[in-house]
């Protein structure tokens, strides 16, 4: 489980990396204080639910999101991540179509 106590590291923590952890449960809304990461990795976990619409909106130097290998469900909301250059989510069971939320992004898959 992830602590809503990371809201703590909120103005420090530039990189998240949880991967392959074993971790269960649902990403805290409270993840979204953390608006210095240009790295979020939780990928390769038992992470279930929806990911929060508001989740890195003022993230704006998020470079690498990392959540493939989950349990995540819902639709990917449209994060307006400038700054992304790398985006791992399959192996989820998202709904939607990701190139008409991500397909104009300059920088992604550079």
């Amino acid at each position: 489980m992830i602590s809503s106590d990371i809201y703590i590291l909120g103005e420090t923590l530039e990189k998240l990396d949880l991967r392959s952890n074993d971790i269960h449960g649902t990403i805290p809304k409270e993840v979204e204080n953390l608006i210095l990461l240009s790295l979020f990795d939780i990928r390769n976990n038992h992470l279930e639910g929806t990911l929060p619409n508001d989740l890195f909106h003022d993230a704006t130097g998020l470079e690498i999101l990392r959540v493939s290998h989950n349990y995540f469900t819902g639709t990917i909301a449209e994060l307006r991540l400038s700054q992304l250059k790398e985006l791992k989510i399959g192996f989820n069971n998202f709904t939607g179509n990701v190139t008409e939320i991500f397909g104009d992004n300059p920088k992604l898959g550079t």
